[in-house]
């Protein structure tokens, strides 16, 4: 009788400890409810700008409001709403708090909160001489992290902001690792120069944990192309690549007659199987952006055709594709562009079929030179993207 209780009541303490797991994480005044004013932090939220800069502003009075800011937004939720400014001299201003409890590695969660911007927003300028109008679109990013305006790991980067109706955005994101706090930060628009812009920001949602999208394998399908009028001699056939990855098809083009394969230029020697290892690294060669851009270029195709070939045909390597930069613009841009970069070459891989989980990105920005960045030519060498092998069986 006792070890039937016994085990009735370690059950009971184990679902209980899955349903407080499952539980959403609220925020304590999550739609920044305080008497509004200047250079305020709402109540259960604290200041993680510069030491240097005055805080967020709560929104709106019509006593200080009109006079000084110009806001006239009314509230998507309750009775205020906070504003958050980037400025020019290479500032911005956030807010943190601790949740209630952690943010767990590996689970998976959603947040939305309410957005908007305001024709009018004037304040002090950085040399502190006049007012300004800080009203150039920005965006909001979400931080996780272990201490107080900690930015161990981004979340979340909303779209640009540029209407003055409230806006629902909606995030979803995973922890890498348990983190215990939320940063709500103003950030210019991935710009090499910063700018005085704003945001404001209202109702924020509790996080919630959602279950996690999983991979659904498919089965690659074997199809024949059948040849076209113009090239009778020289059909496309499509063969089913030698591999278990979900999606995966290669096309090779055959000469009927010989039956011999198109030879193409290999463009990166370095990416054999056979010379690999790992934690080895390969520069990607013949891969271009647009200035100061994540956009890659149409003449990048064949390179990157090249790698999505070379995982199709060694379907146990995982890799990591890492960003890299120059010295010369800000630490916070290196970061931002040397991520987007190495991102869009993963999500082109995504895209043609390789399955996510062979897949990581990280931007280094200019933390990793392989040149001096003293010179041009230097530089241009800096800029680049790597692959780097995290596994091969």
């Amino acid at each position: 009788m006792l070890k039937s209780i016994l085990s009735i009541a370690a059950i009971l303490i184990c679902f209980s400890g899955i349903f407080a797991q499952e539980q959403p994480i609220e925020l304590i005044n999550p739609s920044f409810e305080d008497l509004p004013g200047t250079e305020k932090v709402p109540y259960g939220w604290n200041d993680c700008g510069f030491a240097e800069e005055t805080p967020p502003d709560i929104h709106p009075s019509p006593n200080i409001n009109n006079l000084f800011f110009g806001v006239d937004n009314r509230p998507q939720d309750g009775a205020s709403y906070i504003g958050m400014v980037t400025r020019d001299n290479d500032t911005y201003e956030g807010i943190s708090q601790r949740l209630r409890k952690p943010m767990l590695a590996g689970n998976c969660y959603q947040f939305s909160i309410y957005l908007s911007k305001s024709k009018n927003y004037l304040s002090v300028n950085s040399s502190m001489t006049a007012t300004e109008q800080f009203t150039t679109p920005i965006v909001l990013r979400i931080y996780g992290g272990s201490s107080l305006c900690d930015k161990k790991q981004l979340l979340a980067e909303s779209n640009i902001i540029n209407t003055n109706r409230w806006i629902r955005f909606d995030f979803t994101f995973t922890p890498e690792e348990d983190l215990n706090y939320i940063l709500l930060q103003a950030f210019w628009n991935m710009t090499l120069f910063p700018y005085n812009g704003h945001v404001l920001v209202d109702n924020a949602s509790s996080i919630i944990p959602i279950p996690c999208e999983e991979e659904v394998l498919e089965e690659p399908v074997l199809a024949a192309v059948p040849p076209t009028p113009d090239t009778p001699d020289t059909p496309e056939l499509e063969v089913k690549a030698p591999t278990s990855d979900p999606i995966v098809k290669r096309t090779e083009k055959v000469i009927p007659k010989t039956g011999t394969t198109v030879a193409k230029a290999k463009i990166n020697k370095e990416l054999d199987v056979d010379k690999l290892s790992v934690g080895k690294k390969v520069q990607l060669k013949a891969l271009y952006f647009n200035d100061d851009s994540a956009v890659i270029r149409d003449s990048s195709e064949p390179a990157l055709d090249e790698l999505y070939d070379f995982l199709v045909d060694n379907n146990t390597v995982r890799l990591e594709v890492g960003g890299h930069t120059n010295n010369l613009p800000p630490d916070y841009y290196c970061d931002q562009l040397s991520t987007n970069r190495a991102k869009a070459v993963y999500d082109y891989l995504v895209r043609k079929g390789i399955p996510k989980y062979r897949l990581r990105y990280k931007g280094y920005g200019k933390r990793n030179p392989i040149a001096s960045n003293d010179t041009a030519d230097g530089r241009k060498q800096n800029q680049r993207v790597e692959v780097k092998v995290l596994s091969i069986n």
